[in-house]
């Protein structure tokens, strides 16, 4: 007694299709659009004598989260100390999306936001003599859980120290006066 073939058509819900002459059918879904799609999968098995033939759609929709696309600016790239940076987030995505925020001024996440916000300031300080750069990292999660990041600079120029001191503030016209 010899088995009978079965060819298996799969339809994804997206538009793709497969014949394959074995069970295990691997299929990559794509979402490019900031919404959750879902997506009706359906499987015909044909038998390669007798024409016969079974139909099954899933009861579980194939369900594949919005599509993250995180961005922002640090306006001015840059600033003398202390820097109020404005940065723009000008990332898209779900509204559902959350934004964490990372201006490495410590080991933490600075800002969880459970929404989009265009624009935002950070104040940065830099207390050396010498230029300091600070990385700026937002993590933005979807609907889904699922998470993309994305990072920048903003740099801080340090505050410059004015000072001297006079040699002779007091004195009889013409009064030579020394600034060191």
């Amino acid at each position: 007694h010899q088995k009978a073939l079965r060819i298996f058509f799969g339809s994804f819900g997206d538009g793709a299709t497969s014949a394959e002459a074995a069970g295990n059918v691997t299929h990559l879904y794509s979402n490019a659009s900031y919404s959750t799609a879902k997506y009706d999968v359906k499987l015909t098995a044909k038998s390669a004598e007798g024409g016969c033939q079974s139909t099954h759609v899933s009861p579980t929709k194939v369900t594949v989260y919005s599509r993250i696309d995180p961005n922002f600016v640090v306006k001015d790239l840059g600033g003398c100390a202390p820097f109020n940076a404005t940065i723009i987030n000008t990332s898209k995505g779900n509204v559902a999306n959350t934004y964490e925020w990372d201006f490495e001024t410590d080991s933490k996440v600075d800002l969880i936001e459970p929404s989009f916000v265009a624009e935002r300031q950070h104040l940065f300080s830099n207390a050396t003599s010498k230029l300091a750069g600070y990385k700026v990292s937002l993590k933005v999660t979807n609907e889904g859980g699922c998470s993309k990041n994305t990072s920048g600079m903003a740099l801080v120029y340090p505050q410059p120290v004015a000072d001297f001191a006079v040699d002779n503030a007091l004195g009889c016209n013409p009064l030579p006066v020394s600034f060191k």
